[in-house]
Parts: structure tokens; sequence; C-alpha cells
């Protein structure tokens, strides 16, 4: 992620948020290049990843259910080809 798209956070927290979130993305792009795919690629499918996982985690906490979670990795299982 370049250091454009960390800009623009108004608070401490969110500042925070923001760095964890890309430093989690980071880290997944450089995991799924390592396993051959293309680097833009690469960095929009780790982007979606943590955006998923978060909204998951997000709906379990309002629902009061880990449905979601388990929902969640079965779909990225089956994106990346895992079959789920």
């Amino acid at each position: 992620m370049d250091e454009a798209g960390r800009k623009g956070c108004g608070r401490p927290g969110r500042a925070a948020a923001a760095e964890a979130f890309h430093s989690w993305a980071d880290e997944l792009s450089a995991a799924l290049v390592a396993e051959g795919r293309e680097v833009g690629e690469a960095e929009s499918l780790a982007r979606f990843i943590v955006a998923a996982v978060e909204g998951a985690l997000m709906v379990a906490r309002s629902a009061r259910s880990t449905q979601p979670l388990y929902d969640a990795a079965r779909q990225v299982g089956v994106l990346l080809g895992a079959g789920g």
C-alpha cells in the first residue's frame, strides 16, 4: 500500500486502525505474490480479504454469532481456490 493510501485519517484511533489494516493487507499480499499471483491482483485480493474478515467481525458481534466468521472463512477459501 502506498503512502497516499495511508493518509487522510483524521483521528489517532482511525489512523492506527488504518495502519493495522494496511499492514495486514501488505503481509497477505506478499504471501499471495510468493504463491505466484501478480502484484496488482495480490494487493487487491489482500485488501478484499481484510475487508471481508473485518466486516464479518462486525456482523458477528452485532448478531452475537460466530456464523458470519465461518461464512467469510469458507468464501475466502473458495476465492483462493482452497474449496472452502
